[in-house]
């Protein structure tokens, strides 16, 4: 599939939001959903070989077949469930920024992109129709449902191919390409996470202005926070994720709340005693300095995380 073709079709896709003029309004909404409706199921297709997500896999096979039941004007019945599920599990681990921009020259990225755009036109489509002719409100929500989770499934494949090309950069910048082939990936982390490690401590440390005396004691404070602050952290996740089935009672729906609240307040008592003890290492204005470098340092963890441009290629064209 050529990827210039599809930035080209994204381009213009996304703006063109006027219908053909003719004597019937009506019959060109129809004729536009209909071939929007054909594209989406060609993307469908085409998107399949990229998702190793089964909910994501189930539900695009389910949008091919009830999207060919719409054109089709087929009696059927439109339910969100399985959809909204799916939203709700994976919408609060992924970036949904909506601002418009042409992603990366990746082909899984581009063309689940560009499903999503067509769903969207899709949508605008039986919006601007609904106000001509009677639209099944059921039908309605399908569409607006299948719009945020064609949505998803784009942002979470860009964050995929973020991790790989976050993953091949660090390989990359402390010299393991060639390493990458021959040891284990456990091997390759902890290089990994030793490098992180000793670029952070440079951060913070000429942040704060750790003089050499003060270093040593707050290390030594910090990552023993740190490993508690993670523990309490996975525990939290652990606890969301098991109570985020749909087979549970509502009493033990609530002993989960309960203890995802106590872990909470614990990662809190926890900040609370780092922040004292560092007043036996750290000055008054050396501690605003330590907040303001964490948050700092937190964002720059995020810039690195954005797809830059590919070798060879200019930020712009």
């Amino acid at each position: 599939m050529d990827i210039n073709l599809i930035k080209s079709f994204i381009e213009k896709s996304d703006f063109d939001e006027n219908i053909i003029l003719n004597t019937d309004i009506n019959t060109s909404l129809e004729k536009s959903i209909f071939n929007h409706i054909d594209e989406a199921i060609n993307l469908i297709k085409k998107l399949d070989k990229f998702i190793d997500n089964q909910d994501f896999s189930n539900i695009l096979k389910e949008l091919s077949k009830k999207f060919l039941l719409i054109k089709d004007k087929k009696n059927v019945s439109f339910e969100t469930k399985n959809i909204e599920n799916c939203i709700l599990k994976y919408s609060n681990t992924l970036s949904l920024n909506d601002e418009y921009k042409i992603p990366e020259e990746n082909e899984e990225v581009l063309v689940a992109y560009l499903l999503y755009i067509i769903i969207k036109k899709i949508q605008r489509r039986f919006t601007m129709l609904s106000k001509n002719r009677e639209i099944k409100l059921e039908l309605m929500n399908y569409i607006n449902k299948s719009r945020d989770f064609s949505h998803i499934v784009y942002k979470s494949l860009q964050e995929k191919v973020m991790i790989k090309y976050v993953l091949a950069a660090f390989l990359f910048t402390i010299g393991l390409a060639e390493v990458y082939a021959q040891d284990d990936l456990q091997s390759i982390s902890e290089q990994i996470k030793a490098q992180m490690d000793i670029e952070k401590n440079l951060f913070f440390t000429q942040r704060i202005g750790l003089t050499q005396d003060q270093a040593a004691d707050f290390w030594s404070l910090y990552n023993s926070y740190q490993k508690e602050e993670t523990e309490l952290r996975q525990k939290g996740e652990e606890l969301i994720e098991k109570g985020s089935v749909d087979n549970l009672s509502d009493m033990q729906y609530q002993q989960i709340l309960k203890n995802i609240m106590a872990n909470d307040k614990k990662i809190c008592e926890l900040k609370e005693n780092f922040l004292r003890k560092l007043d036996k290492i750290l000055t008054p204005k050396q501690k605003i300095l330590f907040c303001k470098a964490t948050r700092d340092y937190r964002s720059l963890l995020l810039q690195k995380l954005r797809l830059p441009p590919r070798y060879g290629h200019s930020a712009t064209k």
